[in-house]
């Protein structure tokens, strides 16, 4: 059966360099080095200013088209940068979707933190959400709504327990199990009509640190969209312990029971992704990152 994340095309090293040349040739490229890829994009730095992403899916360059137009908008006051897109490719007959390039943000995806670090990260965040949440949807155009039902628990929950039996399979550990016992006691949740602009995938791998664990970005905004909060809030509840939720609710403001329900369930959802994922790819770090973090959501 095939993933969800399996690619459609891989942009090599050569095809990306002729690509950007092609296109842009007021970038000379000096250096290109791999970024890594995710769920729906192979990434590459050039010239250690720009980054470039291209779609390894044909429903990827449709978020990344979302992406494009919303960034190039989106002004947010806060301590925590955004992507700024620069340079838009056309699809050609060497690769057939479009592609884009960012000023690159100098960060890397976070690992392990101490109590102190989490906790500077609580305000920075919280303040920045709040911002978003708030954002006037009236000067948006084109950002498309939660057309996944991100949040949907009965259309999601069997899917969630055949993810869950199958990392069992792996690796028979009380985490898991407990997961399970999570997910079949889930009930299904009204999903209350919020509709505020959203983030739509933020997790341990769209946030980036510094040397000192100090938030430095927000990045892959293929799945922004208009839609409930939970859907961002879910952060929370994979990133930080119990007290220093009460801590970013200081800072963000209150929320109603239904949305921490939600929220940790989404939580769970993308970190369960995010274990298959890892496993399937051979990404140790990822695996690993993945387990301690459920365990947090789960507690």
């Amino acid at each position: 059966m095939a993933n969800s994340w399996d690619a459609e095309q891989i942009v090599t090293r050569e095809l990306a360099i002729t690509l950007i040349e092609s296109q842009f040739p007021n970038i000379n490229i000096i250096s290109i080095e791999p970024m890594g890829e995710g769920f729906d994009n192979t990434m590459f730095l050039v010239n250690g200013s720009y980054s470039f992403r291209f779609p390894r899916r044909q429903i990827a360059e449709e978020l990344l088209r979302t992406e494009w137009n919303l960034l190039g908008k989106l002004t947010i006051e806060s301590e925590i940068p955004i992507p700024k897109p620069l340079y838009l490719g056309e699809g050609t007959d060497l690769y057939p979707w479009f592609f884009v390039g960012y000023e690159y943000i100098t960060g890397k995806v976070p690992h392990s933190f101490s109590e102190e670090q989490l906790l500077k990260m609580v305000k920075p965040l919280a303040t920045f959400l709040k911002k978003l949440h708030s954002y006037p949807l009236a000067e948006l155009q084109g950002i498309p709504y939660d057309e996944f039902n991100r949040l949907n628990i009965e259309m999601r929950k069997l899917r969630l327990i055949k993810s869950i039996t199958k990392l069992q399979q792996y690796e028979d550990i009380p985490l898991y199990k407990n997961a399970l016992h999570y997910v079949q006691n889930l009930e299904a949740e009204t999903i209350p009509n919020q509709k505020v602009l959203t983030h739509g995938d933020l997790h341990i791998r769209n946030i980036l640190v510094n040397k000192e664990n100090r938030l430095v970005g927000i990045i892959d905004w293929g799945d922004t969209h208009i839609g409930h909060p939970a859907v961002d809030l879910s952060i929370v509840y994979s990133l930080f312990p119990a007290l220093y939720r009460i801590k970013f609710f200081q800072y963000y403001g209150e929320i109603e029971n239904s949305t921490i329900y939600l929220a940790r369930f989404k939580a769970i959802f993308t970190l369960i992704t995010l274990l298959s994922y890892g496993l399937d790819r051979k990404d140790n770090q990822l695996y690993e990152d993945g387990k301690r973090f459920l365990e947090n959501s789960l507690t």
